[in-house]
């Protein structure tokens, strides 16, 4: 199935194992957090729809964990600065209205 075949990337299988360098696991995080801050955002403006308000927990929100951890990682935070696939995904997430 599709989440054993995800398990067996070698992306995934090094991030699990830890053996990623501080470089690619940075970028990682960059990239997860420019799409987080875009659904949160998103979120955040649909936090009373019906349909949004019964899993509406804003404790589950990751932007500023991911700020932190990019911080120790002494990465810049810079949202526009994001791999190309994160920006054009955050987009398309943010054009969803």
């Amino acid at each position: 199935d599709i989440h054993k075949t995800v398990e067996r990337h070698p992306f995934i299988m090094r991030l699990f194992q830890e053996k990623m360098s501080k470089r690619e696991y940075s970028h990682y995080l960059h990239c997860l957090l420019v799409i987080y801050h875009s659904l949160e955002t998103g979120l955040e403006k649909h936090a009373e729809h019906e349909a949004i308000a019964p899993i509406y927990y804003k404790e589950l929100f990751r932007v500023d964990s991911l700020e932190k951890d990019l911080q120790v990682l002494n990465k810049e935070v810079n949202l526009s600065s994001a791999c190309p696939c994160a920006l054009f995904f955050a987009q398309h997430l943010h054009s969803k209205k």
